[in-house]
């Protein structure tokens, strides 16, 4: 077994060789078929825009004429790096982990582990606090330290019974769907409380994203009174059935609750869709409070969006802003499989933190996968506590809850 990392690369002619055997696996491993040589090579730009490094464990060893080549991976994974917004003084640095696949003729050889310590590893000592991934199990990566952070809702809407109490100010903007993720980038660095918990790419190249655009893709934007960029949204008709006509929203960013409502407002009154579907809605949304029938609004699920990793407790806890009173709290981590075992004293007051080394008795002693489900503040420690996951005094519980949360709920609608 032999591990490589490399970068993307995409030329005129499409994928590097080596990129396009890794991408072969990728999409074998999630059972896909694997696309047209133009589509390989709109991927490979993106993810080379990205700047994403591929991950590849290959299995050198002899086998039959007819196996597949041993240059295409048993196993893969993909890293970038972003920012996550948490209310702090400066976005947290955060690898992203994206594709992880296994071959099934491959399952149980520890190839994942072994990738997962090799990216662990290279965003320690990169200075990086966190890792984050999207988990369809998020069971499946709790042995390595991850745990759900955001949760988000899947929702429906009638059309035929979308009305909002009042009108949204400003205006509404078809434009090129290429040009959504500059255009929600730029709205994200200025969105106030709605951005706590988005991922943003650290320092994208310049130019604009070779976003990878299905004929269906459509994008709105919402301008303000002043013709200020406040909200973008992308989303194609999925098609006519029998039951329905359905729009799917497939991102969103916004700044201002107008913003959102005249977003959801144009996409409602196409004419031809009866249904809008989305996910990754935050748990908070106000959107179904201020239509004239509530019941237009109704909630298909909820999902654990989006996982953490804790790398490095203190430098995680110090870039993070709060907003409750001034507490002081020592915490202890413990931390079988990485490198964020430690007992800190964290001081809060007037928005920020200090976190020093400390040998006073912990006030709270929870895993690095708990620190994680509880650092954005959408689970409680003190669900932890009652679940037997945290040792510490219900008081206790109690102040690090009040010093976590946030006015909104967090949220992010990256896919990776």
């Amino acid at each position: 077994m032999q591990y490589r990392n490399f970068p993307a690369r995409c030329t005129d002619e499409g994928p590097d060789p080596q990129t396009r055997s890794w991408m072969i696996s990728r999409f074998n491993g999630f059972l896909q078929p694997v696309p047209p040589a133009d589509r390989l090579g709109a991927i490979a730009a993106a993810w080379q825009y990205e700047r994403r490094t591929l991950h590849a464990i290959y299995d050198l060893s002899p086998r039959p004429d007819a196996a597949l080549d041993p240059e295409i991976p048993v196993a893969t994974l993909a890293t970038f790096e972003a920012g996550l917004d948490a209310a702090g003084p400066a976005d947290i640095p955060c690898t992203l982990i994206a594709d992880v696949t296994v071959r099934p003729t491959h399952q149980g050889w520890g190839l994942m582990r072994r990738l997962m310590r090799a990216v662990a590893t290279d965003a320690f000592n990169a200075g990086v606090p966190l890792m984050a991934l999207h988990a369809a199990h998020p069971a499946l990566y709790a042995r390595f330290g991850f745990a759900p952070a955001i949760r988000s809702m899947s929702v429906e809407l009638d059309c035929s019974r979308f009305s909002l109490r009042s009108r949204p100010a400003g205006t509404v903007h078809d434009v090129d769907p290429r040009r959504a993720d500059d255009m929600a980038r730029i709205v994200a660095t200025s969105s106030g409380p709605f951005s706590f918990g988005a991922l943003g790419l650290t320092d994208p190249p310049a130019g604009h994203a070779p976003r990878d655009v299905g004929d269906a893709d459509r994008c709105l934007i919402h301008a303000d009174e002043g013709g200020k960029i406040d909200g973008v949204l992308t989303y194609a008709f999925q098609g006519w059935t029998p039951q329905a006509q359905v729009l799917e929203v497939r991102s969103e960013t916004y700044a201002t609750t107008d913003a959102h409502a005249a977003l959801w407002q144009t996409v409602a009154s196409t004419g031809i869709a009866t249904t809008v579907s989305a996910t990754d809605v935050r748990l908070d949304d106000p959107l179904p409070w201020m239509l004239t029938d509530r019941a237009a609004w109704r909630v298909t699920g909820l999902t654990d969006g989006l996982s953490l990793r804790i790398l490095d407790p203190a430098r995680a806890l110090k870039l993070r802003g709060y907003t409750g009173p001034a507490s002081e709290l020592a915490i202890e981590v413990i931390d079988q499989t990485g490198t964020a075992a430690g007992k800190w004293l964290v001081r809060a007051s007037d928005s920020h933190a200090h976190v020093d080394t400390t040998s006073r008795p912990a006030d709270v002693t929870l895993d690095a996968k708990e620190l994680a489900a509880i650092f954005l503040g959408s689970t409680r420690t003190i669900t932890l506590l009652e679940a037997g996951l945290v040792t510490a005094s219900r008081a206790a519980a109690h102040a690090l809850d009040a010093l976590l949360q946030r006015p909104v709920e967090a949220s992010s609608s990256l896919h990776f």
